[in-house]
């Protein structure tokens, strides 16, 4: 421009995003007729700030796109900017998706903020294990640049993190029950686990909280018992997820308690034994049993014991330790129920009779009557009615001490009291009761009467079984004369047994 070069003035003007502006300049030629005047303008006068994002995982991860939403995992955004940062040059994003702040992630805020004369900001989002998560979800976070001009563009970076499936056991040596005369036991723990994320560290553990075992910190580990003790294993993965199990193992002193059916027994029954805790059992007996030899295994043996037998039982429990026990039975003996009744046979002049027990080795008894009354006095006296005859039954029922009864019966007879008159002397053809010689008495009376003289001559004879008398008569037809005869009765009393009686009758005032 052969030094004819002119600076203009640097204008500087305001304008709007996203417009078309025209700039204008007049030129002239000083000497050689060529237009060759231009304007410049400083770099970047037009340019609008771009964001754009990037991400970088760290931490487990499935695939290339899909992280493992795990207390391990994380990753980092990168925010690249179209120019060199000012001071405190600082842009918000936006947060969308799923994901919950403090409980899927920790908070990280909104802002990026670029150090001054760099392009570069970053920001770190770790993620967060939840308990309510379930294995196999995918979750998700969008991180949406700010728009810096209505006609500029966002940027956005959709993160995807899958829940990993449960740290759990799938192999854990199970509680243990010793008997008690084994230990000490060396005794191989292991436990396995599944789903672990990357390495996973093993530590044994005893009640103090303290290593034990021969390699506490491997997944199988002897450790020798020498008590009841608790075992703890914990198992952690690379993602800090730690699960626990405990194994137990316990002494057991096997024991059994022997019962029956029946408190008491009497000779010839049958009981039922019975013993607790056990799985397998064998039962002897002495003196010998023959009934409990037939089912000596069952557990609940059926046996008939003779006297006094003492039954013994071996048993071993769920947990393979025996335990013994026994048991005395008395088999009592069986009564033979006898009675004395003194007298049998009452009148109604004394009711009474005396009752006795005379059973050997009875435990109770019981009377009954036969008049509705009872008693379980062993001896006493017992009154019946004395106004009306009967016969009753009297039973006897006399316990031993099992309770098994034996009956006796006897027989009580209540009866009027026997009486029997005859007169001195009768009237023949008075035509009142003194017309007549006869026997009088309490009940009905069977007898035989016969009149003598003096000089012995039967005068007079009546067999008839329900009576008769003498009317005076002869057997010529005529009437005795006054004077003093003989009699002979023979009769039953009211016992029934034959009696015999003899007397004198006189007559009076017989007819000529």
């Amino acid at each position: 421009m052969k030094g004819y070069t002119i600076a203009l003035e640097t204008k500087k003007i305001k304008v709007a995003p996203c417009n078309k502006y025209s700039i204008a300049i007049a030129i002239c030629d000083v000497n050689d007729a060529i237009y060759n005047s231009g304007v410049y303008l400083g770099a970047n006068s037009f340019k609008t700030d771009v964001i754009d994002l990037s991400g970088v995982t760290a931490g487990p991860s499935v695939g290339d796109s899909l992280l493992l939403k795990a207390g391990c995992s994380s990753t980092t955004i990168t925010a690249k900017i179209n120019r060199p940062a000012t001071v405190y040059d600082s842009y918000t994003f936006q947060v969308e998706g799923d994901m919950v702040e403090g409980v899927d992630y920790i908070a990280f805020g909104n802002q990026l903020v670029f150090p001054e004369g760099d392009s570069i900001a970053q920001v770190t989002i770790n993620f967060l294990t939840d308990p309510s998560d379930v294995p196999g979800q995918i979750k998700t976070l969008e991180i949406i640049t700010e728009k810096t001009t209505p006609c500029s563009e966002m940027d956005t970076i959709t993160i995807k993190a899958v829940v990993p499936e449960n740290f759990e056991f799938s192999y854990i040596r199970n509680d243990t029950v010793y008997c008690n005369d084994v230990l000490p036991q060396r005794e191989l723990l292991q436990a396995k686990v599944i789903n672990g994320i990357d390495n996973t560290t093993y530590l044994w553990t005893g009640p103090d909280g303290q290593p034990i075992g021969e390699t506490p910190t491997a997944d199988s580990n002897y450790v020798t018992i020498t008590e009841p003790i608790t075992i703890t294993v914990t198992a952690r993965d690379e993602c800090f997820r730690e699960i626990s199990k405990t194994i137990t193992f316990r002494v057991n002193t096997g024991t059994t308690e022997i019962s029956t059916d029946k408190d008491k027994i009497c000779e010839g029954d049958s009981i039922q034994l019975s013993c607790t805790n056990a799985i397998t059992c064998v039962w002897t007996s002495i003196p010998a049993d023959l009934k409990l030899a037939q089912n000596n295994t069952a557990l609940n043996p059926i046996a008939m014991p003779s006297g006094q037998t003492t039954y013994k039982v071996t048993i071993s429990d769920k947990f393979g330790c025996e335990a013994k026990n026994q048991i005395t039975i008395t088999a009592y003996p069986n009564v033979n129920a006898t009675m004395s009744l003194n007298p049998t046979n009452l009148t109604y002049i004394n009711t009474q009779t005396k009752f006795i027990n005379l059973t050997a080795n009875s435990h109770s008894v019981l009377w009954d009557f036969g008049d509705g009354e009872t008693s379980t006095d062993e001896n006493g006296y017992h009154f019946y009615p004395n106004d009306q005859p009967g016969e009753y039954e009297i039973i006897l029922v006399a316990y031993n001490e099992a309770l098994c009864p034996d009956t006796a019966r006897g027989r009580i007879i209540v009866k009027p009291d026997f009486t029997i008159y005859l007169p001195n002397a009768f009237t023949p053809g008075s035509g009142d009761i003194t017309s007549i010689f006869l026997p009088f008495s309490s009940i009905p009376l069977e007898y035989e009467l016969s009149i003598f003289n003096l000089w012995g001559e039967n005068i007079f004879t009546t067999n008839n079984k329900i009576g008769g008398g003498w009317n005076g008569k002869l057997k010529s037809g005529g009437y005795a004369e006054d004077g003093t005869y003989v009699w002979y009765l023979v009769y039953k009393d009211g016992d029934g047994l034959r009696q015999k009686k003899k007397g004198t009758v006189a007559v009076i005032g017989s007819p000529k």
